[in-house]
């Protein structure tokens, strides 16, 4: 086709193969003065059956509509900025389906994990330029393609829920620390782990092979003598009467506070004792259990039911550190509610707890005063006066009890065992 040129006196319009070229000069514009809106890709105030080519930038004061993809060439890269609060905002509002995605970065021409370069990331985070952090392939994993995270704050988030949903999530940090910051005054926990699992909901494993190795530490970063409001740990249960309310079952904590230290008389004033100020800030173990016990292993299962568990407050004997029913040992009462357990070795094993030191609940046959020496008779105890008991009832007291009995039937009594 013959050239055929229009001429103006600022414009240049050719008709050259069938491409329609217009010049409008360096510091001129082709202006459409159409306001009509588009609302497809075959309308507006500008309408082509093919494509658009644009050598430099476009600016839409408007939405960006596409029914296709936005495709990097690979030597520019896609750049959005403004100076406004939201700069990207990508909607899904055409599908309803559950497979449906708002964003998906994907390597579509690495064929497989291990394709996947150190330096190949679906997301990098900068200023200016400097890096903040990346997401990444871990390639580490072999065949299983996994996603590591790289930055000093991993996750920052002022409110909000972060569900993950895998079988396996790991956390890799190869040098650093996991840091969570939880600055408000608040009284909600700063971190909650809800699990329905019959095993440990929580696992630490240390495998640093060297005698420095440690698990856990707990701190009080800004409080230098912890006292008994303040607690390391504390244990809760439900409480049977009512799902919604927990019971404290013990826990760590501070010692005494000042206020409830022991005091001496000097003479003049009233001063604090050195001792318990030495004292004061030191972990402190509580419980609702009253006493020191340690497991032993049954020495004859014969001589027990079949349902052996031994109630609390019977008297047994140990000998050759295994507990037998018949009175040829040593003399110890079954406890259920000791503080601390020594001794544990199997689980798996038939055995009990025996209480040596602290208040444990013993059966008693007959009356019984405050103050009376305990003195084990078969599998219960009866009571003495002291001031009435045989020097060799006196070697076999198991204790001193702590209330009276008024009855001659045989009941629990709290004593005071190891106290004579």
């Amino acid at each position: 086709m013959s050239t055929k040129d229009f001429y103006s006196d600022e414009h240049n319009i050719q008709l050259l193969n069938n491409d329609l070229n217009i010049s409008t000069g360096n510091e001129n514009s082709l202006v459409v003065t159409s306001t009509l809106n588009s609302t497809s890709s075959t309308s507006g105030a500008i309408k082509t059956a093919g494509g658009l080519g644009i050598a430099k930038d476009l600016y839409v004061g408007g939405n960006l509509y596409y029914s296709g993809n936005i495709v990097a060439d690979g030597v520019g890269t896609f750049d959005i900025s403004a100076d406004v609060s939201s700069w990207l905002v990508i909607f899904n509002n055409t599908r309803v389906t559950s497979d449906c995605n708002v964003l998906k970065l994907d390597f579509e021409n690495l064929s497989s994990p291990s394709a996947v370069a150190s330096e190949n990331n679906w997301l990098g985070f900068y200023f200016g330029s400097s890096e903040y952090g990346r997401i990444k392939p871990q390639t580490s994993s072999g065949s299983s393609l996994g996603i590591e995270i790289s930055s000093p704050d991993i996750i920052d988030m002022e409110s909000g829920t972060i569900n993950l949903n895998s079988e396996d999530i790991n956390l890799n940090i190869d040098s650093g620390i996991l840091k969570i910051n939880h600055p408000g005054t608040t009284t909600t926990e700063a971190i909650r782990i809800d699990s329905y699992n019959e095993n440990a909901v929580v696992r630490i494993d240390n495998n640093w092979p060297g005698s420095t190795g440690d698990i856990l530490d707990l701190r009080f970063t800004n409080l230098g003598t912890p006292e008994h409001t303040n607690n390391w740990i504390r244990f809760y249960s439900e409480d049977p009467t009512d799902p919604s309310n927990f019971l404290i079952k013990g826990g760590v904590r501070g010692s005494e506070s000042p206020e409830d230290g022991f005091v001496v008389w000097n003479g003049v004033s009233i001063v604090r004792s050195t001792q318990v100020l030495n004292a004061l800030g030191s972990a402190q173990f509580y419980s609702k259990g009253a006493d020191f016990g340690e497991w032993f292993e049954l020495g004859d299962e014969s001589e027990w039911p079949e349902s052996y568990n031994l109630p609390e407050g019977m008297i047994v004997y140990v000998k050759d550190r295994k507990i037998y029913r018949k009175a040829d040992g040593v003399p110890f009462v079954v406890t259920n509610r000791a503080l601390v357990v020594g001794n544990y070795v199997d689980a798996s094993k038939k055995g009990a707890i025996l209480s040596f030191a602290g208040q444990v609940p013993v059966v008693i046959e007959g009356k019984c005063s405050v103050g009376d020496l305990v003195v084990p008779n078969d599998n219960s105890a009866y009571t003495i006066d002291p001031n009435m008991i045989l020097f060799s009832e006196y070697k076999r007291a198991l204790g001193t009890c702590l209330e009276s009995k008024d009855d001659e039937a045989p009941s629990h009594v709290w004593v005071a065992v190891g106290k004579k």
